[in-house]
Formats: C-alpha cells, structure tokens, sequence
C-alpha cells in the first residue's frame, strides 16, 4: 500500500517498496520493513527513568541524568545502526533499480537490432509494449493496447481470424497446447514479403509438469521475413527442374525434337486461327 519509494510508518514498522519491471511487465515488489519496536520501548523505558528522577531530589536527579546519560549512549549507537542499515538497504534498492534499467536498457537494444519481429502477446491477444523495431516497420507502429489479431487484420484479415480462434482455444484449455499452435497461421503475404509466423509459450513457472498441466500466461510471436529463402528455395527447384529437362533431352534427342516439331504445328494451328477470325476453314467448314 501506499505510494512506490516513498517511506510510511505504518505501527510500529517503516515500510517502503519499490515495483520491479522487466520488458515492460509488473514481476514483483522490493519491499522494505524495519521494525521501531526497539527504539520506542527504548524511549519508553528513558520516559519512565526520568520522571522518577524528578521527585528525588537533587542527588537522584543527578544519579537519573548519569543513568539516562548510560541509556542514551546505546540508544544513540542503535539509531545510528538503523540509520545505517536503512541507508544500506536504500542503496541495494538502488543498486537493484540500476541493474533492472541496465537490463532493459540491453534488451532494448537487442530489439532494436535483431531482424526478426518479437511480439510478446497475453491470451486475449493484447501486445505488450515492448517488442523489435522492426515490427513496427513492417506493420507501422500500433496503437496502445493493440492486440496481434488488429495487426494482422490489416494484411489478411482470414490469418487474424484463425490467431483469435487459436487464442480462444488456449483460453478454454481444451486441447494440448502445441496442436494449437501448429494449427494457427504461420505464413503472411506483407506486400513483396512473405512473413513466417511461429508461436513459443510462456509459462509462470519452469517446471516441466507445471507446464503440462497448465496453459501458458502469454506468447512469444517470432515474426521472420522468409521471402530471400523462399527465392533462394524457388531458383534452386527451377534449377534442378533444368537440369531434369537437359538429362531428358540428352537420353532422348529424337522424342525431344518431335516434342518441338508437335509445338511448331500446334503454335501453326493457333496463328492460322487467328489469323481467320470469322471462325471459317477455307474450305468452307466450320472451325472447332
């Protein structure tokens, strides 16, 4: 409760926290309490000590001031323990927050160079904040709260339909969640590109029967342009289909070359076709 690195007294505690963020997601708090029960009975008993010293007299006040002098020589030795102790405990704080941004810092430039999309999206589809620049030069840059099926939408809105309906399927939990993924959509036309789309579950917790026993908490969409493999793929299959046709004609020569004369008098047929549009033969019949 109350406002974030800020300190209250709540009773007889000092309390303050701190939220702890990584890519752009709540994961926890850094909590700090320290208790003043101590030092308040400490004090208390001071209290006490010196009111009795007041009815005796001038020889007890003296004797009270010696006491009071002894207790508040450790009372001061344990409030500058504390304040130590808090000082530490804010500069680990502080430590920790540098460490988080150092972090963040480091993953945002690995978004910012890698080539491939990362998307991190929750059930409902909503895109997190955090994800690779180059999506948004792909896609242009979405809105807040956006949800994947939004940004697909816009390219092929059949792909954003199956995306929803494979979310929908997570959610209710039905079906084993790799099945799922391999029946949501994994190829994208983006203009002259060809994306490929593939889906990696986050879980709440490593352990392996935790995660086959539950759903994942969100997804990590890897966007990758495909399209130079796919060129590469397609010349390699028009180059083997070449050489398939050269081994052909070589083992063949003489069914290669009638194949070319049957071609030429078909490509002779069409010509003469056009050649007579009025649909006649010259010897007066019909053409079929």
């Amino acid at each position: 409760a109350g406002p974030a690195a800020a300190w209250r007294k709540a009773g007889a505690l000092l309390v303050a926290w701190a939220p702890a963020v990584i890519e752009g997601s709540p994961v926890g708090r850094v909590a700090i309490v320290i208790s003043t029960r101590r030092l308040v009975e400490s004090r208390r008993l001071l209290a006490r000590l010196s009111y009795g010293t007041l009815g005796a007299g001038v020889l007890a006040l003296v004797g009270g001031v010696l006491i009071v002098n002894f207790f508040t020589r450790s009372i001061v030795t344990r409030d500058a323990q504390l304040a130590d102790y808090a000082s530490g405990l804010e500069k680990r704080v502080a430590e920790r927050t540098a460490e988080l941004a150092r972090i963040n810092q480091g993953m945002r430039l690995v978004l910012d160079n890698v080539e491939q999309g990362f998307i991190t999206i929750d059930l409902e589809g909503v895109m997190a904040a955090e994800r690779s620049t180059v999506c948004d030069r792909w896609f242009g840059v979405s809105a807040p709260n956006m949800t994947l099926m939004d940004l697909v939408s816009l390219r092929d809105s059949t792909a954003a339909s199956w995306i929803g309906l494979g979310l929908g399927e997570l959610r209710e939990d039905l079906m084993p969640v790799p099945l799922i993924l391999d029946q949501m959509p994994s190829r994208l036309r983006l203009d002259e590109r060809t994306m490929r789309f593939t889906y990696q579950p986050i879980y709440k917790s490593e352990n392996l029967a935790d995660k086959l026993a539950s759903k994942p908490e969100r997804l990590l969409v890897v966007v990758t342009d495909v399209t130079q493999e796919l060129m590469r793929e397609r010349a390699e299959r028009d180059s083997r289909e070449i050489v398939r046709i050269f081994q052909s004609i070589l083992s063949d020569r003489s069914g290669f070359i009638q194949f070319l004369d049957e071609i030429g008098a078909l490509g002779d047929r069409v010509a003469m076709h056009e050649d007579d549009p009025g649909g006649e033969c010259r010897n007066g019949q019909t053409r079929h």
